[in-house]
């Protein structure tokens, strides 16, 4: 079965198509990028508005350490901006006069694969990664903040949530009737990967995805599906062994 999911911007996929990827192996990373200006039309004296009669870059070009970014003649010569920052130029602005050029903050972060399956093929230019999975049961979705997956846990409101243990949270998708706010405060605290509910809405950072029909949730509450995968892009789920 193909699912399709959407990486962040920036991200570069790690992985080769036609390879097998498992949960936990490096998936992609994210290049985490800051906007910084350069305020050509105070540095060369000039009006704003005329900005675009001394820069010497184009947007979407790489400068360096070094770059002559602008210029203004002068009696003798010319006086030049040259760039301080390595990055690419991102935007001009002829009402305050600023280039911004985007910059690298720091190292990239890396994020794991939340799933097992193929890498069956990849858009770059849309960001979408096609992944080839064993065969499983497909869901609806209302809705999903973020893309999640992993080994999926049912947890009964019914029965006391503050016995839940670490080894049923840590690092699994947990499947749960309805969010409430002290449930999915235990949850965050246990290092829980996301959570699978069919209502409540509940402040958190944990990706969270609400299935559409009440059957598939009871479905999913059987135990027959070992994995779990939601996907923002294709705003379903599909359950796996």
């Amino acid at each position: 079965m193909e699912f399709k999911i959407q990486l962040p911007e920036n991200s570069k996929l790690l992985v080769k198509k036609g390879a097998h990827i498992s949960i936990g192996d490096k998936l992609y990373t994210v290049e985490n990028k800051i906007d910084s200006s350069v305020g050509i039309s105070t540095l060369l004296g000039i009006d704003p508005s005329h900005i675009f009669q001394h820069i010497e870059v184009v947007i979407g070009q790489n400068v360096t350490v070094g770059t002559i970014l602008a210029t203004k003649k002068k009696i003798l010569g010319k006086k030049l901006v040259k760039s301080e920052l390595e990055g690419t130029l991102k935007s001009v602005n002829s009402e305050t006069g600023e280039l911004i050029i985007s910059t690298q903050k720091h190292e990239d972060q890396t994020t794991k694969s939340f799933f097992n399956g193929n890498i069956f093929d990849f858009d770059a230019s849309n960001r979408l990664l096609t992944i080839s999975i064993n065969k499983g049961f497909e869901f609806a979705l209302k809705e999903a903040t973020d893309n999640g997956g992993g080994e999926l846990s049912y947890v009964d409101e019914s029965k006391d949530v503050f016995t839940l243990s670490e080894d049923i949270i840590k690092g699994k998708i947990l499947l749960i009737g309805e969010l409430q706010s002290h449930l999915v405060s235990k949850l965050e605290a246990l290092d829980a990967q996301g959570i699978l509910t069919i209502k409540g809405t509940v402040q958190t950072d944990l990706p969270v995805a609400k299935i559409k029909m009440i059957d598939d949730f009871k479905k999913l509450t059987q135990g027959h599906y070992t994995y779990i995968l939601f996907s923002v892009y294709e705003k379903k789920g599909i359950a796996y062994n």
